[in-house]
């Protein structure tokens, strides 16, 4: 049981530190509209997912950290 829990803690600090980190020479999308005559640029949302565990069972929720909102419930990740 104890080996699980290590197992499941370190599968979770894997997974946060890849999601996080952005990968070295990805470049955001850029779209450029043109509306009236005036330009805009539009960029997607940078959207992770976040874990806990509650009673010994992994839950992940998605997290929007551009305008800092939660998207969604607590969904149980099998």
């Amino acid at each position: 049981m104890k080996r699980i829990i290590i197992s499941v803690l370190f599968g979770i600090v894997l997974l946060s530190s890849v999601s996080v980190t952005p990968a070295v020479g990805l470049k955001q999308n850029i779209i450029l509209s043109t509306y009236n005559q005036e330009s805009s640029v539009l960029r997607a949302n940078h959207i992770i997912w976040k874990y806990k565990i509650i009673n010994g069972k992994l839950w992940k929720r998605k997290y929007d950290v551009t305008a800092h909102v939660w998207i969604g419930d607590w969904i149980l990740a099998e």
